[in-house]
């Protein structure tokens, strides 16, 4: 439980600095302040002083919400409860490694934490890669399966087959791809699939674990956890009673309510935590500073419309609109029957045509021309058809007849896939002759490769970062994968990978994938440090003209004001001047011990007859020896000075080392 002995530690530290201040803040002013503070010092040390007395006053409050508090002054009883029942080790993982990365891994689980393993997982096999939130396990270079870890609702571990691109933070730990399992890395890749397994148990489980602590055992990582159903209420300060953490895990959407409610509670009282807190973070003076950013790979679906691929610009007879699918038809002329009534006359139609996204054309065609009598077909001024028979004037008249008594209906099916290749302005025409009445237009189908495509951008809040002279890049992260740690390259890579997103107008999956999907730093930047100069030269007059007479203290003085620079000499007096204690008094105590002679030869019987004593020095308590049972007091409290009885130890180990000294019968004399 060494864990819980440093939250304890820490958090006794902390109880003990605000007692104190809380103390001397509310101390009687009137009082003589020496004295005071000795009184202080007196009473502290009498209850904090010993380990037993720290045990009652300060740990056992905190674990027991039936064990109050006490000011130092014992006025005033309160719960100080600050932690849940202890926790138990509830999950270990273990692996096993060689060269071609780890051959199995072993998940052993006490789900309900009464120190029995309820579950033992292992799996077998060649894992080459571990990521954040699963494992890819290869039969051979071409045959590789990726696994997730997911759990029941129990909180038993398992590992389902899932897609490369649900996996995310992987990287390789095998020779077969550049990688390895070494003493460097061995940490990291345990925490990697320890971390994904109690990932998969925190997100599926019904039971609401806390995790408190992990530890390296060998080749294995354990988890300790507990049951935040086990926490018992605490009452708060300001007369509210916080809910058990297990009900902002079943409804973490209170947790924001909750600490809001707290900070109103405490923000009008100048003298709670909260404000003492937030004050004190003021006057914090530090030399560097972390500061945190990311670099995003910012993907976006994008639906793309007809006018995104062709568009019209020009021309009164035509029209562009969706055909299905990534399709897309091109009306060249007027639709309909009869529209156009003469005696052998010419009639043109025009339709201008911006190509705008080339790339995304696969294929262009012909598929529908209609008219009657006689047509023809321009594409930027040359003739690409015509029907129904030979007309390749582009001027003048059909060669025959302009009237034909047929109305044609035909597909030609000709690829014009040439004239959509580049970007830019199609002029079209359709060149009709008539008799009677008649009318004429094409049809252009467009084959599009995908009407939803990814936008992609990068958003790096990092770059003021990585061009300020006084910032160092200490940790990255790319993809949960650390490649840099504490200003050390890890020789860690993380995977490519992909994404798959959804169409805002069609609802269709896309697939996005990168190199890298994002990117957070760490880095330690150095503050505007505050100009001391004339500080130190202050300091530099004044301390070494100090003359201290007894009763007064003459010293020279340099200051820098609006009218410039200022040297003076002043005094001050000191009136009662309090005589401190030369040492803290100390006294020495001897206790009775027993033990097994080492290197005595002769019958066990002659063990252990000599009484020994361990001695020991024990602080004094108001000039009293705080002897235990079993002790016996040897000297009185006093300032003790034992350095002979040190020196001469040390001489005696120092001569004991140079007799034990290999010398090959080539013997020294001892310094």
């Amino acid at each position: 439980m060494r864990w819980l002995k440093g939250v304890i530690a820490r958090s006794s530290l902390t109880v003990m600095f605000f007692t104190v201040i809380f103390s001397i803040c509310f101390a009687d002013d009137s009082k003589d302040p020496d004295q005071a503070a000795s009184d202080m010092g007196k009473l502290m040390q009498n209850i904090y002083g010993t380990r037993d007395n720290l045990n009652q006053n300060v740990i056992l409050p905190m674990l027991n919400e039936n064990k109050p508090m006490s000011t130092l002054d014992k006025s005033i009883s309160f719960k100080a409860q600050l932690l849940c029942p202890s926790s138990e080790a509830f999950t270990i993982v273990s692996i096993n490694y060689s060269s071609n990365g780890i051959s199995t891994i072993t998940v052993q689980q006490d789900l309900d934490l009464d120190g029995t393993v309820d579950t033992n997982t292992q799996i077998s096999g060649t894992i080459t890669s571990v990521c954040s939130n699963g494992f890819i396990a290869c039969l051979s270079q071409e045959q590789c399966y990726p696994y997730k870890w997911t759990s029941e609702t129990s909180g038993k571990i398992l590992y389902t087959t899932t897609g490369f691109n649900e996996l995310s933070g992987c990287y390789c730990i095998s020779s077969t791809c550049n990688g390895a399992v070494t003493l460097d890395n061995f940490t990291y890749i345990l925490k990697s699939l320890g971390g994904g397994v109690i990932g998969a148990v925190m997100q599926s489980s019904k039971n609401a674990f806390i995790i408190s602590d992990s530890k390296i055992q060998g080749n294995s990582i354990v988890y300790y956890g507990q049951k935040t159903e086990g926490c018992s209420k605490v009452q708060s300060a300001y007369g509210k009673s916080s809910p058990q953490l297990q009900n902002y895990f079943d409804s973490p959407q209170n947790l924001q309510g909750g600490i809001q409610s707290e900070v109103a509670a405490q923000s009008g009282d100048s003298a709670s935590y909260y404000n003492l807190m937030v004050t004190a973070q003021q006057n914090v003076q530090e030399s560097t500073q972390e500061k945190t950013c990311v670099i995003q790979n910012v993907v976006n679906p994008v639906g793309i419309g007809v006018y995104d691929v062709v568009a019209p610009v020009g021309g009164y007879a035509g029209q562009i609109r969706s055909c299905g699918d990534k399709c897309i038809q091109i009306v060249l002329g007027i639709e309909g029957d009869n529209y156009w009534c003469a005696g052998c006359s010419i009639y043109e139609t025009y339709y201008d045509i911006q190509v705008k996204r080339p790339d995304l054309i696969s294929k262009a065609t012909l598929n529908r021309v209609k008219w009657d009598d006689w047509i023809q077909i321009f594409v930027n001024n040359s003739l690409i058809w015509y029907g129904p028979y030979a007309w390749t004037d582009p001027n003048g008249y059909p060669p025959g007849s302009c009237e034909l008594d047929t109305s044609w209906d035909q597909g030609p099916q000709m690829d014009v896939t040439q004239f959509f290749r580049s970007s830019g302005i199609l002029r079209t025409k359709n060149r009709v002759a008539v008799s009677g009445c008649g009318e004429g237009f094409s049809i252009v189908t467009l084959d599009i490769q995908t009407i939803c495509e990814l936008n992609k951008s990068v958003n790096n809040t990092c770059s003021s970062l990585e061009n300020d002279p006084n910032c160092t890049l200490r940790d990255e992260y790319i993809d949960d994968v650390p490649v840099m740690k504490n200003f050390i390259r890890t020789g860690f890579k993380a995977y490519p990978s992909c994404k798959n997103f959804s169409c805002p107008n069609t609802g269709d999956s896309i697939m996005g994938c990168e190199d890298w999907w994002e990117t957070k730093r760490v880095y330690v930047c150095k503050n505007n440090q505050i100009d001391l100069s004339d500080a130190k030269k202050r300091l530099a007059t004044v301390v070494p003209s100090v003359n201290d007479t007894g009763s007064n203290v003459y010293y020279q003085d340099w200051r820098k004001t609006s009218q410039g620079e200022i040297t003076d000499t002043g005094f001050f007096t000191i009136t009662n001047r309090p005589i401190g204690q030369d040492c803290e008094p100390v006294c020495k105590v001897k206790k009775l011990s027993t033990g097994p002679e080492i290197g005595i030869s002769g019958p066990t019987s002659t063990y252990n007859k000599e009484q020994r004593y361990t001695y020991l020095y024990r602080a004094c308590i108001e000039n009293t020896c705080p002897t235990k049972e079993g002790e016996e007091m040897v000297e009185g409290c006093k300032c003790s000075n034992d350095f002979n009885l040190s020196t001469s130890t040390m001489a005696v180990l120092r001569q004991a080392s140079q007799d034990m000294k290999c010398t090959n019968n080539n013997y020294v004399t001892l310094p």
